[in-house]
């Protein structure tokens, strides 16, 4: 039992390794001496993704996103937002899994398939379909699939930046653009 985890745990190391290497041309995240795009507000979006690096390099994905206020009372951790998202990531190989991870449309406040997270330096990521959205004080999850969004402009009608893996697995990554289309 223990070789045949060691394996595992070897091959899944070089598939990840193998597989990062696609997403290398997706800039790192902004420095804290960067500005701060503005906050973002909760309401519905339309939103596109562009593969600009993984095994579907060139290909585009577009949904909807809904960003909702979180009721600190239901939630005490500090998010700001939490959301779901309607779109086929497939299409960009973004590193979507089924299984303790929430789906891109969990509407569950509690395990939800958007979460917004402020940053210390004030920066906005959003994270989609992350083992870590559970909410379950004291325990924290770093592993998994899930796609991280950075936020490099953001007005009251748009955001934009980069998206990449948030977890162990790795393949798409890119831009990606979302305009506000209702409250």
């Amino acid at each position: 039992m223990r070789v045949l985890l060691v394996v595992f745990t070897m091959m899944s190391s070089i598939a990840c390794a193998s597989l990062s290497r696609y997403c290398d041309d997706t800039p790192p995240p902004l420095s804290s001496t960067d500005s701060v795009p503005q906050a973002l507000l909760s309401g519905q979006y339309e939103i596109q993704f562009k593969a600009t690096g993984g095994t579907s390099k060139g290909n585009s994905a577009s949904g909807q996103l809904w960003l909702a206020p979180i009721d600190p009372s239901v939630r005490q951790d500090g998010h700001p937002l939490y959301g779901w998202l309607n779109a086929d990531l497939s299409l960009v190989d973004a590193p979507i899994c089924s299984d303790d991870e929430p789906a891109p449309m969990s509407r569950d406040p509690l395990n939800p398939g958007v979460l917004v997270t402020t940053e210390r330096d004030g920066h906005q990521v959003l994270t989609v379909a992350n083992a870590g959205h559970k909410y379950h004080p004291g325990y924290v999850t770093f592993d998994g699939c899930g796609i991280i969004l950075y936020i490099d402009q953001a007005d009251s009608a748009t955001f934009s930046g980069r998206w990449g893996a948030y977890g162990i697995i790795y393949n798409g990554c890119g831009y990606f653009q979302a305009r506000r289309t209702g409250s």
